[in-house]
């Protein structure tokens, strides 16, 4: 694989990323930077991606409903945002916790597919200080959301769940 201007990638740049206790870090590292997506050690940290302690803690605290106790789209400690990050993490398909979450995510899709925050938890561009975090984005507080359908269809094609299929992309 090319590096920058023609150069090959120094591994040796990467030490400190291959040294993380995350095997997902690790793995990505290899995968993305390296492009050594097959060698048996890139093999080996994606046969652990579960184990690291960053998608532990994302899948932490789970409830028995698959959520984790907050609104699903709250950020980085609703379903959402945890799927979201752990397909960014490259988490393999088919583990319980995630699959629950999974049914979270797809109990808050609309009828024509996409998706919506169902709240705004944050403060409007202009409104007066003090009332929440500022927004910095519209995430759709009268209507569906690209980013949140997006990513919600990432997540899901990430996890090769039956929600997702090629309909959800053509029309």
């Amino acid at each position: 694989m090319d590096g920058c201007h023609g150069r090959r990638p120094d591994p040796s740049r990467a030490a400190w990323l291959l040294a993380s206790d995350e095997p997902a870090v690790r793995y990505l590292t290899r995968r993305e930077l390296l492009g050594d997506p097959d060698g048996g050690a890139a093999a080996a940290d994606a046969a652990r991606d579960l184990e690291g302690p960053k998608v532990r803690a994302l899948l932490a605290g789970q409830r028995p409903d698959g959520g984790f106790g907050v609104r699903p789209y709250s950020k980085w400690t609703g379903a959402h945002w945890r799927l979201v990050s752990l397909v960014e993490l490259a988490a393999p398909a088919g583990d319980p916790r995630a699959e629950d979450a999974l049914d979270v995510l797809v109990r808050r899709r609309r009828p024509d597919g996409r998706w919506r925050p169902g709240g705004a938890w944050w403060r409007a561009p202009g409104a007066r200080p003090g009332s929440g975090p500022p927004e910095v984005v519209d995430w759709g507080r009268s209507g569906p959301n690209e980013l949140l359908t997006l990513n919600a269809l990432r997540v899901l094609r990430a996890a090769g769940s039956p929600a997702f299929t090629v309909r959800d992309l053509v029309r």
